[in-house]
């Protein structure tokens, strides 16, 4: 009857409604996580992108260095 199909429909939509609410749950949890990775990967990116420029400082050095040595050494 007319009362039936409709409660049958009301328990549907209120299962479909859950549904989505546990799928948006899921969903903004996994964008919480790609946040956070995000956010990591930039730290991360960031270190690597100093310690980089910091061995290239050192790189220099060091050939500074040993180019006044071999001047030194010419001399001898």
């Amino acid at each position: 009857d007319l009362l039936n199909d409709a409660e049958q429909s009301m328990m549907e939509y209120k299962t479909s409604i859950e549904n989505l609410q546990k799928d948006s749950k899921y969903t903004l949890d996994k964008i919480a996580i790609g946040e956070s990775d995000l956010q990591r990967g930039q730290t991360d990116l960031r270190s690597t992108g100093k310690q980089i420029q910091s061995l290239g400082s050192s790189i220099y050095k060091a050939e500074s260095t040993a180019a006044g040595l071999m001047d030194r050494l010419r001399t001898i």
